[in-house]
């Protein structure tokens, strides 16, 4: 018995635009794979990848995740790497009044808002 050929590529594509409609997430997909792609050196890679390049909040690696290994002696382990707003160019609209570019971004206000926020008297 011969193993069946993937379906063509749209047929996959359409396949997974109804199972998102139907409320499938990526997070489930990785689930899957974590679960079903397994390699007998996954926790070595996974825990090496953790301990060399996680940043708490700048680079992180879910549990579970995706692991690929290599013929070339290691693995891609999937991460997760944080990029702000400014960092990636995008101006964002102050929360307030929605009419300025926040310039705070801890508060994530602009300026006048920011301004009036601090002028604020609390008795």
């Amino acid at each position: 018995m011969t193993a069946s050929a993937a379906p063509p590529e749209d047929a996959r594509v359409a396949a997974l635009k109804t199972r998102r409609s139907e409320g499938l997430t990526f997070a489930d997909c990785v689930a899957f794979f974590a679960e079903h792609d397994q390699d007998e050196n996954m926790d070595a890679y996974v825990s090496a990848a953790r301990q060399q390049y996680v940043d708490e909040g700048s680079i992180e690696v879910d549990d579970p995740t995706i692991v690929s290994v290599s013929d070339d002696g290691g693995a891609y382990v999937m991460a997760w790497v944080w990029v702000t707003n400014a960092d990636a160019g995008i101006e964002q609209q102050c929360e307030r009044c929605g009419d300025e570019p926040v310039t705070d971004e801890d508060s994530g206000l602009g300026d006048q808002c920011q301004a009036n926020n601090d002028s604020r008297v609390v008795l």
